[in-house]
């Protein structure tokens, strides 16, 4: 994939904002960041400005009303600051209205430049930044937002916006992060795949606050971890059942002894009440434990035929569990595919 970088409404008009979140001069410098960084990379970078021409009348509807003049051509509010002032093969895109896809122009040229993922960073992510979404979403490419290079001046409207985008594939990711995977396909030309993408947790009763990033396995890690568990299952398969229990069982002890941690864990990173954490932690032991107490699969004979049963593990077992039960779901499912002598290969949700 080919990725490329369209900053939007970073405008001196825009960013006198006295009620910006963040505040201009920490967007500025992250968005300057993120586009040296994409030009080192060789990706192509568009600006998008919000350009009113002195005639004819093409405020928006709104902006009429108030009687705003923001962004008028030729005007010092229309510039951008110095240090996102558009350099040599940076492309420029005009528009009056939300979307800087409102007219086709950008869209022909990132086609023309071979790109399908675009990286958006600017003002205001319940805004433009959100009909810039998507469209491009809609003309089917990528869309990747530089959480800390975007700003907004309704702070709920941005969070409703966020997620509403999350939910329609649009990734966020930090600076630092979109650069790392720049960084990864070398040389730049190189556009056979865009990074695996990284989900953001954030903390369910702050959502400033990051708790950690998770990415997306490459089919190489998958791999992997299928052949491992193969070769496990034969020697898995032929361990006593005795052993197998005694695995169950040592969990369900450590599970137990660090219960008030991994309480404090889903209170924390599922935003769980305090005493339903405690009842999943206290579950995720009784399935265990009740798991171990099940009886061998024992070969059942049939006295008239002389024919008989036996039940017998079916091998590698693809597990894949759930956000809101992250620890009494998935015992609830590895526990008993270990004892019947299968291996598993585990999907967590991210």
């Amino acid at each position: 994939m080919k990725p490329a970088l369209v900053l939007i409404d970073l405008q001196q008009d825009y960013l006198a904002q006295t009620n910006l979140r963040p505040a201009a001069w920490q967007l500025v410098r992250r968005a300057s960041l993120l586009r040296d960084g994409c030009a080192r990379a060789g990706v192509p970078v568009f600006h998008g400005f919000t350009t009113i021409p002195t005639a004819p009348e093409r405020r928006m509807t709104h902006w009429r009303l108030e009687d705003r003049r923001w962004c008028v051509e030729r005007t010092p509010g229309h510039a951008p600051p110095a240090a996102l002032e558009p350099r040599a093969g940076e492309r420029i895109v005009h528009k009056c209205g939300f979307s800087v896809f409102e007219d086709l122009s950008l869209h022909t040229q990132l086609r023309q430049a071979g790109c399908d993922t675009v990286i958006l960073a600017g003002l205001h992510l319940h805004a433009c930044l959100r009909s810039a979404a998507t469209d491009a979403y809609r003309h089917g490419y990528r869309v990747v937002i530089a959480e800390d290079a975007v700003a907004t001046n309704d702070p709920m409207h941005a969070a409703v916006t966020r997620r509403y985008l999350a939910d329609r594939a649009v990734g966020f990711q930090p600076v630092d992060a979109i650069l790392r995977r720049l960084t990864a396909v070398s040389p730049p030309t190189r556009a056979d795949h865009w990074p695996a993408q990284a989900v953001i947790h954030r903390s369910p009763g702050d959502q400033r606050q990051v708790l950690f990033e998770v990415h997306d396995a490459p089919t190489e890690v998958i791999d992997r971890a299928v052949r491992a568990a193969r070769d496990a299952f034969g020697p898995w398969r032929d361990s006593p059942m005795a052993r197998r229990r005694s695995v169950l069982l040592n969990v369900a002890a450590l599970i137990e002894r660090d219960s008030d941690q991994l309480t404090r864990a889903l209170v924390e990173h599922v935003g769980k009440p305090v005493r339903f954490a405690k009842q999943e932690v206290e579950l995720a032991v009784a399935f265990l434990r009740s798991t171990a107490s099940q009886p061998d699969p024992m070969v059942a004979p049939d006295g008239a035929s002389g024919t008989g049963y036996r039940l017998a593990p079916l091998g590698v077992v693809a597990v894949i569990t759930p956000w809101n039960n992250p620890l009494a779901v998935p015992v609830g499912k590895l526990a008993p595919a270990l004892l019947f002598g299968n291996t598993v290969v585990w999907k967590p949700a991210p």
